[in-house]
């Protein structure tokens, strides 16, 4: 009964909010519709405890084979290496514009074991000229890993 009492409740003041925000016209069409749409959805929430005790609980949820999860779905890794450089092109625009650092380029590792999010484990920073050390401990403190600055091969830690 609460939930039947909270779902009439959620129709009646979103229906409400809508048709308030609603654009008026000459009319007024479009209001009578969404009073039309609302009522249509108050009868159906008001009916469904009916429907139930006859046996035919509607389904309105989708199954779950609907969406892949993160493990099944191919192209994971290749989003996630795609979310990674991104990020590395926008730290290496962010240590060159507000770090100072010339040509910098970072190489971050990833942590491959859970598709579901990036993960940092990692990563080098080079750049031309002096090791970019203030920098790479910078990055070290926002990505929240090690960070390492590297110059012609040489990782400085």
């Amino acid at each position: 009964m609460k939930s039947l009492l909270l779902s009439v409740m959620t129709v009646s003041l979103c229906g409400g909010a809508v048709g308030l925000l609603a654009p008026e016209d000459r009319d007024g069409s479009l209001k009578k519709q969404i009073r039309f749409v609302t009522a249509l959805i108050l009868c159906a929430v008001l009916f469904s405890p009916l429907l139930s005790v006859f046996g035919r609980t509607p389904s309105l949820t989708l199954p779950d084979t609907a969406f892949p999860t993160p493990a099944e779905d191919a192209a994971a890794p290749a989003i996630l290496a795609l979310a990674a450089d991104t990020l590395c092109r926008e730290l290496e625009r962010y240590t060159a514009e507000s770090l100072g650092v010339s040509r910098p380029s970072l190489v971050l590792t990833l942590d491959d074991s859970d598709l579901t999010a990036v993960r940092i484990t990692g990563g080098t920073l080079t750049a031309d000229g002096d090791p970019p050390e203030a920098a790479a401990a910078v990055l070290s403190e926002l990505l929240g890993c090690p960070i390492l600055a590297a110059r012609g091969g040489e990782v400085t830690p």
